[in-house]
């Protein structure tokens, strides 16, 4: 059970601040808490069943420069698209594009997890620990760390305008792409 205690601690120090909290925060935002939650979730447990599962394999597998880089592009469409959107309401897009944008903010946590430091360090403590205790003490960190994103989401839109905040958050999103790929480029 100290397995579970460890995971928990490293990887939800590690998850704080991380761009996947910004999605979650923005998705949230404008999904609601509840679906925003109910599809991370699903997300988190093949997340960290892919870093117990594979190990440190995982790293190499998906990681890497062009890796970096495809996923800070994704970020700068996702900026630009939630820009783009910023002024329409759910109701009045087409039937299922809300429920598609949900899909693929779930997509780009999705990615952008893919080899992160909480991924690498679930790994390596599964290699040296019970993977059952690992994969539990990771997978509550996640939630509690996407959780707090997901309440913070939701109390800025009670505070901001959904146009304003969309903007704000795209414009983040934008900045960490391109700061993603700049990352790639220069081998950071």
């Amino acid at each position: 059970m100290a397995d579970v205690g460890v995971a928990f601690g490293i990887v939800f120090l590690a998850e704080i601040g991380d761009k996947t909290q910004l999605v979650a925060l923005t998705t949230a935002g404008r999904h609601g808490a509840v679906k925003t939650l109910a599809a991370f979730v699903a997300a988190i447990a093949l997340l960290q069943t892919i870093s117990v599962a594979a190990g440190s394999a995982v790293g190499s597998i998906f990681g890497g420069r062009a890796a970096t880089a495809v996923v800070g592009g994704l970020f700068v469409v996702l900026g630009l698209w939630t820009w783009w959107s910023a002024d329409g309401d759910e109701e009045e897009m087409p039937k299922g594009l809300g429920r598609a944008s949900l899909l693929g903010a779930t997509g780009l946590f999705l990615l952008a997890e893919l080899g992160d430091k909480t991924m690498i360090a679930t790994a390596a403590l599964a290699a040296e620990r019970s993977a059952v205790f690992v994969w539990l003490g990771s997978f509550a960190a996640m939630v509690a760390a996407t959780g707090l994103a997901v309440v913070v989401g939701q109390q800025l839109v009670e505070r901001l305008s959904g146009p304003r905040l969309a903007r704000i958050g795209a414009v983040v999103f934008v900045a960490v792409g391109v700061i993603t790929i700049v990352s790639a480029v220069v081998g950071g």
